[in-house]
């Protein structure tokens, strides 16, 4: 049985401390009640850059992420807006998901979204990757204890991450999840951008 619930868990921990260390220290305005009934209902500045994201489950195939890869993938839209992938032939293989968010709308930026990574990876190895974006890296390490090693990576374009976690079964070594990560992220990169 594939550790769904490890790359689950994984993917949104990195996401969510990526919200972590913003510069932002202002309170929220508090609106007045008697106010809000007579404005306009409009998009929050999250969602206007979020419907400007790419949709990598629509932008890429099975077959890319499978040659990437070298084995069979299958695409699925992600619960938080990712694309996830796996290899239901071989429960060996790499699992994982792909995403897009922004970076600079005081969430924490790229270094906030790395931050999280290292969070979430047992002392985790960083591999910066060059010729992917404005910045790129990715993180290798054990998750929750286990022994084989998984990976949280980015690539920056401009004001967007692209982010990879890969989940495997067993066998890759660090060089394997690192090629993997970089093969994924330029897959992303290229189809989002």
């Amino acid at each position: 049985m594939r550790p769904i619930g490890a790359l689950t868990a994984l993917a949104l921990a990195a996401t969510l401390l990526a919200g972590c260390g913003s510069d932002d220290d202002s309170a929220p305005d508090l609106a007045d009640p008697a106010d809000s009934a007579a404005a306009p209902v409009t998009a929050s500045p999250t969602e206007a850059v979020d419907a400007t994201l790419p949709d990598l489950c629509a932008e890429l195939s099975d077959a890319q992420v499978s040659d990437a890869l070298g084995v069979a993938e299958q695409l699925t839209p992600g619960t938080s807006g990712t694309c996830d992938f796996a290899a239901p032939s071989d429960v060996r293989a790499f699992s994982g998901s792909l995403g897009v968010l922004p970076v600079d709308i005081g969430n924490g930026g790229f270094e906030g979204l790395k931050s999280g990574g290292q969070a979430t990876l047992d002392q985790p190895h960083e591999h910066d990757l060059d010729g992917i974006g404005d910045d790129a890296y990715v993180l290798v390490g054990p998750f929750a204890g286990g022994d084989n090693l998984q990976a949280s990576g980015a690539a920056l374009v401009g004001g967007t991450a692209f982010t990879v976690t890969l989940v495997q079964g067993s066998g890759h070594s660090e060089d394997d999840v690192v090629a993997a990560a970089q093969k994924l992220l330029e897959l992303a990169v290229s189809a989002g951008s």
